[in-house]
Order: C-alpha cells, then sequence, then structure tokens
C-alpha cells in the first residue's frame, strides 16, 4: 500500500472520529463510523499490526515495537505526521516478516519521526 492510500483510509478513520465527536445526523454517523471501522480493520490487516500503533496514534500515546536489532520492546513517539506514522508501520511490517531494512530507510525514518515530533517553527532541516 502506498502513502496516498494509507491517507485516504486514515482520513476515513478521523472522519468516524469526528462524526461521532460532533453527532451528526444519525445516518451519516453510522456511515461514517461503518467506513471508518473498515478502513482501520483494514490497515490493521495489512500492516500485522498486533501492537494496535494506529489505535495508540490515535490516542496521542507512543506506539511500540520489536527491536530486529536486541529483540527488545520498545515505545516511540511518531508525532502527528501521518506520513511517519505511515513509514514507521512499513518499518514493523518489515520486522514482523523479517524483511531487510535498509540503513538508508532506517535514517528516513528517525529522519520523518523527528520532523513528525518537532514544532514547525523549531525544524530546519539542512
Amino acid at each position: 500500500m502506498n502513502f496516498r492510500a494509507f491517507n485516504n483510509y486514515m482520513n476515513a478513520i478521523t472522519n468516524a472520529i469526528d462524526s461521532q465527536n460532533n453527532h451528526l445526523e444519525k445516518n451519516a454517523e453510522i456511515t461514517f463510523s461503518n467506513n471508518g471501522k473498515w478502513a482501520l480493520r483494514s490497515l490493521e490487516r495489512l500492516f500485522k499490526d498486533k501492537d494496535q500503533n494506529i489505535r495508540r496514534w490515535l490516542k496521542g500515546k507512543p506506539c511500540v515495537f520489536t527491536s530486529d536489532k536486541t529483540g527488545e520492546k520498545m515505545e516511540i513517539d511518531i508525532g502527528a505526521d501521518v506520513e511517519a506514522l505511515y513509514y514507521f508501520l512499513v518499518f514493523c511490517k518489515k520486522i514482523t516478516e523479517e524483511k531487510e531494512i535498509s540503513n538508508e530507510f532506517r535514517e528516513f525514518l528517525a529522519l520523518i519521526i523527528t520532523r513528525s515530533c518537532v514544532a514547525d517553527e523549531d525544524w530546519e532541516e539542512c
């Protein structure tokens, strides 16, 4: 799944949350809710998200993964950027599937997560 498709699924999930919080018309709320539940289950299945990182991220909690280098369970704050969450889930899926993870991908992931956790006015890219 590419980022664009992932973002569409995440929009369905956030629309469902918004519809429940803003109490739309009953039929609209049910439709948004059903679409959001479907999107969340689909993403959890696609990314093999047994640690419920998508749900954790939506609640503002740190995400977790088991390090492929040390075998230890680790927590990491992803920040508010959906793109950072996407690449983190790709990383976790690679770990789960025991696929090789390049140093370039690890560096990119570290950069995008750091950027997601820092306020825009404090971020300066070299």
